[in-house]
């Protein structure tokens, strides 16, 4: 189940439909914001400990310029 969850969190972090990089801008899911503590109030840290390829190394070399924001959440996904 372990590996499931994190194959799970992999892949949606690394689906720029889910979560991506603009600029220095970092787009993530208002769950990060929602769910601050369990993220350690730190999205960014969070998405690079699974980001993957070119979005990691971009989230690497600019980590100290990125701010975050977080996208509208699409309730339509529970239904």
């Amino acid at each position: 189940m372990e590996q499931q969850l994190e194959a799970n969190t992999r892949a949606f972090l690394n689906n720029p439909a889910q979560t991506y990089l603009d600029g220095n801008t970092l787009y993530v899911s208002s769950i990060f914001k929602w769910f601050g503590e369990d993220f350690n109030n730190d999205p960014l840290r969070f998405v690079l400990t699974y980001a993957e390829g070119d979005f990691k190394q971009r989230l690497s070399a600019n980590k100290d310029q990125i701010k975050v924001k977080y996208l509208d959440y699409d309730w339509s996904l529970n239904g």
